[in-house]
């Protein structure tokens, strides 16, 4: 009819659209023809994830992923489509630990769609890091030395009695690391009452210490007390009391009898 038109800028949405064109002779004759504008979406969407984690002291305090798209979003997420995103297509395809500790880091994978199907991912890093010192609690141990040799002793163990005493907020008190200086046994002899610094160490290396006493026996020294006796006879009561050492006590005694007035 002399004004072509175009469709030079027109929008089409998603999916099949028919497009019919009419033309229009100077006499009104008219004449049609139609045909299809198939409008395919194969862009992905975008996501942002959440900031990372950090400042989790043990594994046990992780977090648990984001069940849902709102969850997702609530924590700083979020998702945008041009035609639309399908919330309930929202889940986490996967948690990777990269096999470390102190830190640990875990890197969860979190995938959405848009109303076409495509699919888009991002990622959240989780950092797993203790630096909290393991606690003990008590008074500092005193333990008596064992039987010794020349008044020399083997320095005892005081590394079960400390375990017994400490905790950790991550590790178990069975795989806690606790060692002695000096070090316990029959490599070490003392002569004297003696100090001794017991470190304890978590999985992460973070330590705590006390200060443990190792007594040694006093000298061995005895008192004697007799009742006198005057005659013939007679019988005398002889009491020998120990002070210091170890106990038992192991002793000889002898029996002189005399004869005679007295």
């Amino acid at each position: 009819n002399g004004s072509p038109e175009t469709l030079n800028g027109q929008r089409f949405n998603v999916g099949q659209t028919t497009v019919t064109w009419t033309a229009i002779d100077i006499y009104g004759l008219t004449s049609t023809c139609t045909f299809t504008v198939n409008v395919s979406d194969v862009e992905p969407p975008s996501i942002s994830c959440p900031q990372g984690i950090e400042n989790i002291t043990c594994i046990s305090d992780v977090p648990a992923p984001y069940q849902t798209y709102a969850q997702f979003v609530a924590a700083g997420g979020s998702a945008y489509d041009a035609n639309g995103i399908d919330e309930s297509s929202f889940t986490m395809l996967s948690q990777i630990s990269n096999e470390q500790t102190c830190p640990e880091i875990l890197t969860r994978t979190y995938q959405i769609s848009d109303m076409a199907g495509n699919t888009e991912t991002c990622t959240q890093t989780i950092t797993v890091m203790d630096n909290v010192s393991p606690v003990i609690t008590g008074l500092a141990p005193t333990l008596n030395v064992g039987q010794g040799t020349n008044c020399s002793y083997p320095l005892p163990d005081f590394t079960a009695t400390v375990r017994a005493m400490s905790s950790d907020n991550c590790t178990s008190r069975e795989n806690l690391t606790i060692v002695q200086n000096p070090v316990a046994g029959s490599t070490t002899m003392i002569t004297t009452n003696t100090d001794v610094t017991i470190t304890v160490t978590d999985a992460c290396g973070n330590t705590a210490q006390i200060i443990g006493h190792a007594i040694v026996p006093q000298p061995l020294a005895h008192n004697v007390s007799f009742t006198e006796i005057f005659c013939t006879g007679q019988t005398s009561t002889v009491t020998i009391t120990g002070v210091g050492g170890t106990a038992p006590y192991n002793g000889v005694g002898e029996r002189v009898e005399y004869a005679g007035a007295h």
